[in-house]
């Protein structure tokens, strides 16, 4: 029986997208891929629990028998996608992933680019850039007009349990140059900006993948700039003092930090708030806001993240064209408002 894939099924991530494909009540079964061979107790009884590891290709190969689409939940984004994609090409597997990381992105569309294939890919389909793309392309749609720039605001709480991988791949891109028009080194310039539902949060430049060639509308690319926050200022500040000392070491030494730290840094779930959210403006060409969407997460804020990949893997079983396939092209902006609604 076909299958779909979730690799990283026994991350904090991997755990919420396994429940959100069951609350889909799918027909297609979720097969669990988890690195370690201790993790597949971790599921209840009659769950499909199968050992991926990126690094062993004789095991991937077996994960993916009989696999139509894999959803690739494995971050921080910080490795070699080409091994994991050869995999799933030669078992005819169509790809989703949830990253954000603009190399890791780049090495997708060069993969597909150099070579023919009959399996579709969806990249990004998480927050960024996935949502923050078909936000914008409604947008754009509603004003009938394409906008100069867009300002994009992503807060969340801190009382949300953050994982290995979260961590990571929140504070990896602290203190790296970014690769904007107007320049810049991540998270040393500070924000103050109001969102719907949430009131005034604190927001530090970040990295994205809109940064080089702006944000893709099919047609049109848009400067736009991409900011995150907390609902604690003082976290925000502490982020900021973390961007001088993060280029000072390797990938692979800061992800290990961050796993040591990690109870330090949950001690922050015990003074913040659960809330996130999520806004993205149009600008005109000085600067005034054309129009907004805005998103609020009273509790459930990680679901934002979470369930682009759901909808993307849900689409591609009935996806017969390959190539490089955006969020936007597979799910409608009344689709995702009316999946975000009933998971909180």
């Amino acid at each position: 029986m076909p299958q779909v894939l979730l690799l990283g099924a026994s991350g904090g991530m991997g755990r919420r997208i396994a429940a959100l494909w069951e609350s889909y009540e799918s027909s297609v079964p979720l097969r669990l891929g988890v690195r370690r061979p201790e993790a597949m107790n971790d599921f209840g009884p009659g769950a499909h629990v199968a050992i991926a590891r990126l690094d062993e290709p004789n095991s991937l190969r077996g994960a993916l028998s009989e696999v139509v689409v894999v959803n690739n939940a494995i971050g921080p984004y910080a490795y070699d996608p080409v091994p994991l994609l050869d995999a799933c090409a030669a078992a005819g597997a169509h790809y989703v992933d949830l990253a954000s990381e603009s190399e890791f992105l780049a090495a997708v569309h060069s993969w597909r680019e150099h070579r023919e294939t009959r399996i579709a890919i969806c990249p990004g389909a998480s927050t960024m850039p996935g949502l923050i793309e078909l936000s914008a392309a409604h947008l754009t749609e509603r004003l009938g007009a394409v906008p100069s720039a867009f300002e994009v605001f992503l807060t969340m709480g801190s009382a949300n349990r953050l994982t290995p991988g979260l961590l990571a791949s929140l504070t990896l891109q602290l203190g790296v140059r970014l690769r904007a028009p107007d320049g810049g080194v991540s998270f040393r310039e500070i924000r103050r900006r109001h969102l719907h539902g949430l009131g005034s949060r604190l927001f530090g430049r970040y990295p994205s993948p809109f940064d080089g060639s702006g944000l893709d509308l099919g047609g049109w690319s848009v400067i736009t700039r991409f900011w995150v926050g907390l609902d604690r200022s003082w976290i925000v500040y502490v982020l900021r003092a973390l961007s001088y000392l993060r280029p000072r070491f390797r990938d692979r030494t800061w992800i290990a930090l961050a796993e040591k730290v990690r109870p330090l840094v949950a001690m922050a779930n015990l003074v913040g708030g659960r809330a996130g959210g999520m806004r993205i403006e149009a600008l005109n060409a000085v600067s005034s806001v054309l129009g907004a969407v805005n998103y609020l997460a009273p509790r459930e804020a990680l679901n934002i993240p979470a369930l682009p990949s759901v909808w993307a893997a849900h689409a591609l079983l009935d996806v017969v064209q390959p190539g490089i396939r955006p969020l936007r092209t597979l799910v409608t902006f009344d689709e995702a408002v009316t999946s975000l609604r009933a998971h909180g």
